[in-house]
């Protein structure tokens, strides 16, 4: 009969999600029973997405609620997406912060289109962001092959840049698409942030370059916003 393997999830916040068994078929998709410990799905997007969130409930022994004592509910950040005629059946779609919704609430995955940038052996790593934006942009860190160093004018840099970026154009709407003028390129010396796995630190990237994003924004001609370059509200900004 051989052996069946049956996928687990969890988190150090809440602790394992109970998942109901499927028949082996289905091994790439989860089923989360209804209510069960409170967690739910909350729509994420119009195609399908959702985020998997908990409530508090009553002495909750959860860490994230332990921890958090004013929070009621907790978001996982992980995205889900319906399979198509099978109700109540879920696949991984990745994670919220892999998403960008500008400004006229426009959604895209940034990991899908940094794909394809870094398909191009020029660019080493990139990151697209803009949350809350009209327009996104992209940080890009070149190929140590291609003969830029720290004296390289940014201009000519993005220049050399551009073919990959601009065929991720292609795969976008015209709200969507990356502009020269927002643009990035690695600080001299400091490649885009990694973890130990060697996947991007969005976050880390995105508080070190705050001040440049800035600059890019206001010199390509749109107004400050009150939101931080992660989409949060930024503390004491007026609109």
């Amino acid at each position: 009969m051989g052996i069946r393997v049956q996928s687990c999830i969890g988190s150090t916040d809440t602790g394992l999600y109970n998942l109901l068994l499927n028949d082996r078929k289905d091994w790439k998709y989860h089923r989360f029973p209804d209510g069960l410990h409170n967690f739910y799905m909350d729509p994420f997007s119009d195609d399908e997405l959702f985020e998997l969130c908990t409530k508090r409930g009553d002495n909750d022994p959860r860490p994230v609620f332990v921890m958090n004592p004013d929070m009621d509910v907790y978001r996982t950040r992980d995205l889900w997406r319906a399979v198509n005629g099978r109700p109540g059946f879920f696949s991984n779609a990745g994670r919220v912060d892999d998403f960008v919704k500008l400004s006229n609430m426009t959604k895209f995955n940034a990991m899908s289109i940094e794909q394809i940038v870094e398909s191009n052996p020029v660019v080493a790593k990139c990151l697209i962001a803009g949350n809350s934006r009209v327009k996104p942009f992209i940080i890009v860190e070149p190929s140590p092959d291609i003969g830029v160093d720290d004296d390289t004018p940014e201009p000519e840099v993005i220049e050399r840049m551009w073919p990959a970026i601009a065929a991720a154009n292609e795969h976008l709407l015209p709200e969507m698409r990356l502009s020269k003028e927002l643009t990035l390129i690695t600080l001299p010396g400091k490649g885009i942030i990694r973890t130990a796995k060697g996947t991007v630190q969005r976050r880390n990237n995105l508080d070190t370059y705050e001040k440049i994003i800035e600059q890019k924004y206001m010199a390509a001609g749109y107004e400050a916003v009150p939101f931080t370059a992660t989409g949060e509200a930024k503390i004491n900004a007026h609109p």
